[in-house]
């Protein structure tokens, strides 16, 4: 990784094929080669989308301990690795990665929340 590079932490529920994880890889795949590492969270440690990014793509899998029980059962080591990693910006996609929205109050990063899927009656 290049010392210029930009990290961009992308937090989804999981990174097998769907909506929010095609359109990040079309991203990823347009801008590889432009300063952009990509650290990739999985809530359920499932990265079967990975394939398709392209080689030139620089990223890596960051899996975590996903403990299951209250909303904010992982706030804390969320939060820890916020301030210990300090990402250029925190994406986070759709409700399943609404803790690391919430690891990250007060900002300790920059963050963008992408929600996206609702049907026509929502």
């Amino acid at each position: 990784m290049a010392a210029t590079q930009r990290t961009l932490l992308h937090a989804f529920s999981t990174f097998s094929l769907g909506g929010a994880q095609a359109r990040f890889i079309q991203l990823a795949n347009a801008l590889s080669g432009e300063g952009f590492h990509h650290r990739i969270v999985a809530m359920d440690n499932c990265f079967d989308a990975a394939p398709r990014l392209h080689p030139s793509v620089s990223w890596e899998p960051l899996k975590v301990e996903n403990r299951r029980g209250s909303g904010l059962a992982n706030r804390r080591p969320f939060r820890e690795l916020l301030l210990r990693d300090k990402p250029d910006l925190l994406l986070t996609y759709n409700w399943g990665a609404i803790e690391w929205a919430s690891a990250n109050m007060p900002a300790a990063v920059p963050h963008l929340h992408v929600e996206d899927g609702f049907g026509p009656d929502e």
